[in-house]
């Protein structure tokens, strides 16, 4: 039942106890992880998230790899409140259904 949320599939598993940071313009949100994946810690986190991913061009997640190496994941974002508001609209249940 979820909307407006921030889901990444790392490329590969990061170290444990190591932190995943994503970095949206000059905005810096710590995420919580597990093995390949990371999300916004709670809805207030993705509500800022979704809202700094509107105005920029680009976002980039950051950690360390199992094996110690630093990774960094760049996605462009050009299209991207286009993208979440066809979302949305796509994810409205019609009057009557439940």
């Amino acid at each position: 039942g979820g909307r407006g949320q921030l889901h990444v599939h790392l490329r590969e598993r990061k170290r444990r106890g190591v932190p995943v940071m994503l970095a949206i313009g000059d905005r810096r949100f710590l995420l919580a992880s597990g093995g390949a994946e990371a999300w916004a810690p709670d809805a207030a986190g993705d509500a800022a998230i979704v809202a700094a991913m509107r105005g920029a061009s680009s976002m980039s997640v950051e950690s360390v790899t199992t094996a110690g190496r630093p990774f960094a994941d760049t996605y462009r974002l050009h299209g991207a409140a286009t993208a979440i508001d066809a979302a949305a609209l796509g994810c409205v249940t019609p009057p009557g259904v439940r």
